[in-house]
C-alpha cells in the first residue's frame, strides 16, 4: 500500500487513501453500476465485504449475472434505487453508462422501484458501509430512502455537477451542505471532467465520509 507522500502517483486513488485512513467497509452499495466494473475494483480494496449491486438498464443484465457467479457474498438488483419502493420510468441513452431515471422523456420505460433501506434489510448486508451513487441528478430522491442505512455508512461517492442539470438538482456546493446536514464530510475529488466549449468543470465523482471519523479533529497539516 503507497504511503500518503505519494498521492501524486497514479496508483493511488481515492480507494487507497481510505484505506490508509483506516475507512471500514463491510459491504458496497453500488447504485447505478452498469455493469459491475466499480463494485470490482473496490473488491480489491476491501476483499472481504459484500456487495450490493443496482442497475436498471436491460443491456447490463448478461454482466450482472456473471458478476454473481464470480464474486462471492455478492447481490444484485435489476430496477432503480428511490424514495420508496414501486414503479418508476427510466430512460436509457444510446450511452448505456448514462441511463436516468426519467421525467417525461420520449422512449421512457416503466421498472422496479426499490429503497435502498429495503434492499439492504433484504439482502442483509454487513455494516459499515460504503455506498456509491452514478445516478445523473437523482442522488437526492435514492438518499431519501437510505436514511436508516446511512445511520451505519462510512463513506458515500456521489457524481456531482458545476451546472443545475435539471429544476431541483443540486449544484456541488449546495450538494456539499446537504451531505454535511446527513452528517458527512467532503473528503476527496476525482475524475473532473472539463465542458469542452469554454474549459469550465462540468462534473466530477466527490467522496463524503461521516463527521464521526478520528481524522477529522485533525486541522493541521500535513
Amino acid at each position: 500500500m503507497p504511503a500518503y507522500q505519494d498521492l501524486e502517483n497514479e496508483s493511488v486513488n481515492h480507494m487507497s487513501r481510505a484505506v490508509l485512513r483506516g475507512v471500514p467497509v463491510g459491504s458496497t452499495i453500488d447504485i447505478g453500476c452498469s455493469n459491475g466494473s466499480w463494485s470490482r475494483h473496490a473488491r480489491k480494496y476491501w476483499p472481504n465485504s459484500s456487495s450490493l449491486l443496482v442497475d436498471a438498464n436491460p443491456a447490463h443484465r448478461p454482466a450482472l449475472e456473471q458478476y454473481m457467479l464470480e464474486m462471492p457474498r455478492s447481490h444484485v438488483k435489476f430496477g432503480a434505487a428511490g424514495p420508496s419502493v414501486g414503479k418508476v420510468k427510466f430512460f436509457a441513452t444510446s450511452d448505456p453508462l448514462s441511463g436516468t431515471v426519467s421525467l417525461g422523456m420520449p422512449g421512457e420505460f416503466e421498472v422496479d422501484q426499490f429503497s435502498i433501506d429495503a434492499m439492504v434489510e433484504e439482502s442483509k448486508l454487513p455494516p459499515p458501509y460504503f455506498l456509491k451513487l452514478d445516478t445523473h441528478g437523482y442522488e437526492l430522491e435514492i438518499l431519501q430512502g437510505a436514511a436508516k442505512t446511512i445511520r451505519d455508512t462510512t463513506m458515500i461517492q456521489l457524481e456531482v455537477y458545476n451546472f443545475r442539470l435539471r429544476e431541483g438538482v443540486p449544484v456541488f456546493p449546495e450538494m456539499c451542505f446537504h451531505m454535511d446536514k446527513l452528517g458527512y464530510r467532503l473528503a476527496d475529488v476525482f475524475q473532473v471532467m472539463h465542458r469542452p466549449s469554454d474549459g469550465l468543470m462540468w462534473q466530477a465523482d466527490a467522496l463524503f465520509e461521516s463527521k464521526a471519523a478520528p481524522w477529522w479533529r485533525n486541522n493541521g497539516w500535513p
